[in-house]
Order: C-alpha cells, then sequence, then structure tokens
C-alpha cells in the first residue's frame, strides 16, 4: 500500500507564498503563544488570501473544498493517531509545506490486529473523529515515512505521526480537502507495481 504521493501542482509558488501570509496573519496569536493546533482554517479567508489554490489541483481531477493548519512545537504535541476513520470522510488529504516542514517526517504505521484497534476504538469512543494511539503497543509497527517539503498526498485513516527536531519550529502544514478523495491516485500506482 502506498502511504503518500508527491505531487506538483499549477501556481506552486504563488500558493506557497500566498499561504504563509494567511498563516503569518491570521494565526499570529498562536504562533507568538507557541500554541500547537489542529483545526480547520476559515475558508473563506484563506481564499481572499490564495485564490490560486481552486485551481491548483486541476490536473488532478481535484477540487479543494476545505482545510486545516496543522501547527507544532514538539514532539508531545504530536502523537500517533489516525485523523479520522469514517466511510465518508476522504481517505486522503493534500498537504502543503507552510514551515520548517524540511526539518520534519511523516511516519506511517501498520497495527497488527487491525480487529481488535477497531473493537478498542469502537468501545472508547464514536467511530469518525480523531484518535490517538499509544506509541507503547507491541501491535504498532512503522511501515514508511516521508519529509512533506513539497506538495504530498497523505493517507489521512491510517496511523501516522508527526516527528519534529524541536529546533526548526513551528512545523506548519495546510491539509486540503477534496470533493474528489485523492487515493485514487496512490491506489493507481499500488496498481502499477
Amino acid at each position: 500500500m502506498r502511504y503518500f504521493k508527491y505531487i506538483d501542482i499549477d501556481n506552486y509558488q504563488a500558493v506557497a507564498h500566498n499561504s504563509r501570509a494567511f498563516v503569518s496573519e491570521i494565526y499570529s496569536k498562536q504562533i507568538r503563544d507557541q500554541k500547537s493546533i489542529f483545526q480547520q482554517i476559515p475558508w473563506k479567508i484563506y481564499l481572499k488570501y490564495c485564490p490560486e489554490i481552486l485551481t491548483a489541483f486541476s490536473k488532478y481531477d481535484l477540487e479543494p473544498t476545505s482545510a486545516f493548519i496543522y501547527l507544532i512545537y514538539n514532539q508531545a504535541q504530536a502523537p500517533l493517531h489516525i485523523d479520522t476513520l469514517s466511510n465518508t470522510s476522504n481517505k486522503c488529504r493534500v498537504n502543503i509545506p507552510i514551515f520548517n516542514c524540511e526539518y520534519s517526517r511523516t511516519e506511517f504505521y501498520t497495527y497488527k490486529d487491525m480487529d481488535l484497534l477497531l473493537n478498542t476504538i469502537w468501545n472508547k469512543r464514536a467511530y469518525g473523529g480523531y484518535i490517538e494511539l499509544d506509541e507503547t503497543d507491541v501491535n504498532v509497527e512503522k511501515v514508511d515515512e516521508v519529509v512533506v517539503d513539497r506538495p504530498t498526498i497523505l493517507r489521512v485513516q491510517e496511523i501516522h505521526r508527526v516527528l519534529v527536531d524541536n529546533i526548526n519550529i513551528p512545523r506548519t502544514v495546510l491539509s486540503f480537502r477534496t470533493i474528489k478523495d485523492p487515493v485514487y491516485l496512490l491506489e493507481e500506482e499500488d496498481a502499477n507495481c
């Protein structure tokens, strides 16, 4: 299974520049206070800063509809997790690096007994939202990693975590949800292997 794929997007320099301006201005308090966040961004405000994003993924037949900001300052703020487990949510999102991503990496994991994991999740909370996992669990096994230093499709419904160096901070990405799930680009590559 492919866990990530680098992609080329249209107007990348403008998207990167305008996205950095958006984050620097809209999230200046969180940056100043070194507050970690993972939240949906104000989409209409973002589009005023970066209208180029609406056509940036067009060559992949992907249309962005919303995005999340993931801003972290230390390893404790980036636990092993699954963003969501839902049949109605995309399995993948397009991540755009904003600040200090070249000094971090995203690691992907499998769980040796997925039925046990899913039963544990069902027993702890409703199926759907953000789920943290215990990094000391012997059933967790690392299978891949990527440095998100350019636009990258990531499987967010798989177990993963971000490793930061705690020096080059904050590590910041924008993670875009699209109408069509970008997972098809990873599955095409799986089929061709």
